[in-house]
């Protein structure tokens, strides 16, 4: 399972990761500190399974940059 986390915190997406490990078989974490970073990551050639995306990141609007 390929999964995203974008978040301004790297404790937050770090922990997350753990979290992952913990309940999923295989997962591949995809890492973003940010939200140029996550749109970047979201548009490319692979597929994802799953985004995990923090709302107040900077340079998002909240619900309206996930649109």
């Amino acid at each position: 399972m390929r999964v995203l986390l974008a978040d301004d915190h790297a404790l937050f997406r770090e922990g997350l990761g753990h979290v992952l490990v913990a309940i999923l078989e295989q997962p591949q974490a995809i890492e973003a500190g940010g939200f140029v970073g996550a749109i970047s990551i979201a548009a490319g050639d692979t597929p994802l399974d799953l985004m995990v995306i923090d709302l107040n990141m900077p340079d998002m609007d909240g619900f309206a940059g996930i649109a």
